[in-house]
């Protein structure tokens, strides 16, 4: 999902767990064509330019957290910044990824889920940390039970990388809503609501992708 324009974006400290205030200081004023993306079990990222000397430019630097509005979530999320790029034009383009890829920073050592529910390995994978955090999990499927082992694994590749046989969405499937701190795993998120998008009415915009590979598939 590709967003546009966001209210109420601010700067917080590295160490920020909560985004209801203001933090080091409020950027909407001076920022430039702030954009929240989001991929289903895939990238989550807030891209945006800034003046290098604007009111607020010394707090954009390398792991501090910008919070920003995100369509269908209730709380501004944070994203903590990755990079920081200076033009010759004066300005600041920033790159910075959802807290969640906290946990791709954080190794499971050696972990085996047996026979749990969704919610049970998300429970065991968060518990299997090499270091502290504080970020919960919830499931709304409590009937799909499988195993997995998971041996020096990053604990976001545990969660939802689709491409290794052992991780919670491979064995247990399902897709994962990322919200701040909070993760919520569900056979799908969304529901159809019966809204329809079509040219010339409510359509403004519109990318498309072909994977090559994936076509010449057979199934």
């Amino acid at each position: 999902m590709l967003f546009g324009r966001l209210l109420m974006i601010t700067i917080h400290d590295r160490t920020a767990t909560t985004f209801t205030a203001t933090g080091l200081g409020v950027l909407d004023r001076e920022i430039i064509n702030p954009i929240v993306t989001e991929e289903l079990g895939g990238e989550f990222s807030l891209t945006f330019t800034y003046p290098a000397d604007g009111s607020a430019a010394t707090h954009l630097i390398l792991e501090n957290i910008v919070a920003a509005p995100v369509p269908g979530l209730e709380q501004r999320q944070g994203f903590r910044i990755s990079e920081v790029v200076t033009t010759l034009e004066g300005m600041l383009e920033v790159t910075a990824f959802h807290v969640f890829y906290d946990l791709a920073a954080n190794l499971i050592a050696d972990t085996y889920v047996v026979n749990k529910t969704a919610k049970g390995a998300l429970t065991q994978i968060l518990g299997a940390a090499n270091t502290k955090h504080g970020f919960t999990a919830t499931s709304s499927d409590t009937v799909t039970r499988s195993s997995a082992r998971m041996v020096r694994m990053p604990i976001a590749a545990a969660l939802m990388d689709a491409g290794e046989d052992n991780t919670l969405i491979s064995r247990w499937g399902g897709e994962l809503a990322r919200d701040n701190f909070h993760i919520h795993h569900s056979a799908r998120r969304g529901r159809n609501t019966g809204v329809v998008i079509r040219d010339r009415k409510n359509l403004t915009g519109f990318e498309s992708y072909i994977d090559l590979v994936k076509s010449l598939v057979v199934v």
